[in-house]
C-alpha cells in the first residue's frame, strides 16, 4: 500500500499543478484519472482492459494495443487480459508520452 500512497500523492500533485495552469478540460480529465484511479484502489487485485481504458481516457481498442505491448504489465488468461492494479500505476507513473503505431 506503500507505494499506492506514492503513486496517489504524485496524481494529487499533478493535479494541484494543473489547477494553476491548465485549462478546464485538462483539470476534468485529471480529476476523472483521479477518480478512476480510487476508485479501482478500493477494488481488486487486477483490472480490466476498459478499466486501463476509462483510467486513462482511450478507446478500448487502443488499451488492447497496450496489452501487446513488452513494456505493459499485462497478464493473459487465455484470450482474456487482466492487469495487475500496482504493476499499472508503476507502469503509468513513469510515462508522460505512449507511442502508437499509426499505421495498425
Amino acid at each position: 500500500m506503500k507505494d499506492a500512497s506514492k503513486l496517489a500523492d504524485g496524481l494529487f500533485d499533478r493535479i494541484e499543478k494543473a489547477m494553476q495552469t491548465a485549462s478546464h478540460t485538462e483539470l476534468t480529465d485529471l480529476l476523472n484519472a483521479a477518480t478512476g484511479f480510487l476508485n479501482i484502489m478500493a477494488q481488486q487485485d487486477t483490472i480490466t482492459m476498459k478499466d486501463v481504458a476509462k483510467i486513462l481516457g482511450i478507446g478500448d481498442r487502443r488499451a488492447y494495443e497496450l496489452a501487446h505491448r513488452d513494456d505493459f504489465p499485462a497478464i493473459w488468461i487465455g484470450g482474456s487480459v487482466r492487469v495487475n492494479r500496482m504493476a499499472f500505476y508503476n507502469w503509468m507513473s513513469q510515462r508522460q508520452v505512449v507511442e502508437f503505431d499509426e499505421a495498425a
